[in-house]
């Protein structure tokens, strides 16, 4: 009797296990970087619960983007604050914040003079949003209560038509209002009322952060915008840009002053950090040299040979490039275009453009080096964060291009067997 040939079909199992496996592996890789990986969370807004340690999500509440006014009150007087400078953007995106976790109300109405006279008295500072917004806070009424006053999905309450907040930073007046907020609401007329117009209704509140017995409020949010405000702030800004480097430097109005210098080499940049101080009859010189200049001036100077000097990195001002003098206070800007000594363009500027000229000059020199460091070329080399991208991305793509080629090889394998 004819015994049958027995195949082994082990080394088939073998390949297409390995096979599998690499698969099971190249998909583990792609969906891990696509779908598993951890991201980082996206809340549309933040609220406060009724101590500072509790939070919520919502869905409704103002951010930075929707400020479009700040205003710093108080003493008689009315300081406007750029939303895009460098306080304005530290206000706008703390004071926002507070908003979403008012949870005490304060039981008091104003009138259009109390509030005139609170602006004109305490100190405080004065939020307009672009257009009215509803706010959800951390106050959490009670559903009986709920019937009338606006609540979100999980009964906490919202303030309708917000256009702007008032928050008390002293209480000169003693009225005990320090730390509170005046949440200005926008009224629609109505026929009847006494109010043929829109108006603003004001509501009172605070941050409690005291769960039980009498309130706590909180008053750190204080600290922290006098901190901003109290930052000194740049009188004069100088920018100098060339073709292997940037200079710039600042004037604070503390008598502080702050160089950089930056110059490319073909493997590393090199940084120099300068300081030094103006005096306050300097800092009048400045702004009264200002004061007779338009609103932005534009001109060409032949800088001298002793305006650029021999080291490159020991002046702020180089020939061929382009620099600009800004006094922030007066609102204006000095662009200047460089030229060297005996260059054949004609000059343009003034005598009191080139004085001010001279005196940034100056004041450059004398600045005293505090800091000279190295760093890598950035156009020589990646970002660290990009490099780890890339290489993630990188080991990715190799290892689905490993298993594609494990596959045609074990296909190839197999298709011999057979023959």
């Amino acid at each position: 009797m004819m015994k049958m040939k027995t195949k082994n079909r082990s080394p088939k199992f073998i390949a297409l296990a390995v096979v599998c496996l690499l698969i099971g592996v190249g998909i583990g890789l792609v969906s891990y970087h696509y779908f598993l990986k951890p991201q980082s969370a996206v809340y549309e807004g933040l609220t406060q619960g009724h101590t500072s340690t509790h939070f919520q999500i919502t869905k409704v509440g103002p951010t930075k983007e929707m400020i479009e006014k700040i205003v710093l009150l108080g003493n008689g007087k009315k300081e406007p604050i750029d939303p895009e400078s460098e306080e304005g953007i530290g206000i706008a995106s703390l004071l926002p914040r507070k908003l979403h976790e008012l949870n005490l109300q304060a039981k008091c109405a104003f009138s259009k003079e109390e509030i005139q006279e609170i602006e004109q008295k305490d100190r405080s500072i004065r939020l307009f949003f672009k257009k009215p917004i509803d706010i959800t806070i951390s106050h959490w009424v009670e559903p009986e209560e709920g019937d009338h006053i606006s609540v979100d999905e999980r009964g906490y309450r919202i303030l309708e038509n917000v256009e702007t907040a008032l928050f008390i930073l002293e209480d000169n007046l003693d009225e005990g209002l320090e730390a509170h907020v005046l949440v200005g609401h926008l009224i629609p007329p109505k026929m009847g009322s006494g109010h043929e117009k829109e108006w603003i209704s004001y509501s009172c509140w605070a941050i409690n952060i005291k769960e039980e017995g009498e309130p706590e409020l909180d008053k750190s949010w204080i600290a922290e915008i006098n901190s901003i405000i109290q930052r000194p702030k740049p009188i004069i800004s100088v920018n100098s840009t060339v073709f292997e480097g940037e200079r710039w430097m600042r004037l604070l109005n503390d008598g502080k002053v702050i160089c950089y210098s930056d110059h490319y080499y073909p493997d590393y940049k090199e940084i120099t950090i300068r300081e030094g101080h103006i005096s306050k009859e300097e800092i009048d010189a400045f702004l009264e040299l200002f004061s007779n200049l338009s609103e932005c001036s534009d001109y060409t100077v032949n800088v001298s040979e002793q305006l650029i000097g021999r080291d490159h990195m020991d002046c702020v001002f180089v020939p061929f490039g382009d620099a600009k003098i800004s006094c922030i206070p007066l609102n204006k800007t000095l662009k200047l275009r460089l030229r060297p000594p005996s260059f054949p363009e004609p000059e343009t500027i003034t005598i009191t453009a080139k004085e001010i000229l001279k005196r940034i000059d100056d004041l450059y020199r004398e600045a005293k080096i505090t800091e000279r460091k190295k760093e890598i070329n950035p156009y020589h080399a990646k970002p660290f964060a990009v490099t780890i991208a890339y290489h993630e991305k990188a080991l990715v793509v190799g290892a689905v291009a490993i298993i594609a080629l494990m596959v045609g090889v074990m296909g190839f394998i197999l298709k011999k067997r057979r023959r």
